[in-house]
């Protein structure tokens, strides 16, 4: 069970709401711009891929790819996009490390957005080829991305204006609990 210790201590609620999001928000925001794609989208898909698990690994079929391709960790880089990124030297196992897996993945949303332009459409493209699952994924990465989008917000106001005591309870009632329970606390 998670208690607070000291009211002075911001980090918890902090860690609470991220998670593992943070961990990796420097790579996030390097690959936003290098492919000019939104670091909060990216954040979502992230989250909906993999649940930010670096060595999140799908295979045939039990990702639903019928094709018998694989994903590999967090942003689940199909097999079919890795052939394409060959001539650069990538390979599987550099998919492992978080920071090239965000980077692809961003690289990838780019080219989706390049075709379908900046729009649902194009994040329903990185995940699917069947207009059905397309939406599907879009409706999962739309609710991550405002679930995401008001984290930070409730975040960022309670840390500017009110005691961490006040924050930690407030956040805690607003999380689901298995949401809770992933990031440490006791579910309730």
């Amino acid at each position: 069970m998670l208690r607070l210790v000291h009211k002075r201590v911001v980090l918890i609620p902090l860690l609470l709401v991220a998670g593992h999001a943070f961990a990796f928000e420097a790579c996030f925001s390097e690959a936003a711009q290098k492919f000019n794609v939104d670091r909060g989208l990216l954040m979502a898909m992230a989250k909906v891929e993999s649940e930010f698990n670096p060595n999140a690994v799908r295979k045939p079929y039990t990702a639903g790819n019928s094709d018998g391709s694989t994903d590999y960790g967090l942003m689940q880089i199909n097999t079919v996009e890795l052939e394409a990124l060959k001539s650069s030297g990538l390979t599987r196992e550099d998919l492992f490390d978080a920071c090239t897996n965000i980077k692809v993945g961003a690289l990838v949303l780019s080219k989706k957005i390049a075709r379908f332009g900046n729009t649902w459409k194009a994040v329903g493209a990185y995940n699917a080829s069947s207009p059905d699952k397309q939406q599907i994924y879009i409706d999962k990465v739309r609710a991550a991305y405002n679930k995401l989008a008001a984290v930070n917000f409730d975040m960022q106001l309670a840390i500017n204006n009110k005691s961490t005591t006040t924050t930690y309870a407030e956040v805690r009632t607003k999380m689901p609990s298995a949401e809770f329970e992933t990031f440490g606390g006791d579910g309730q």
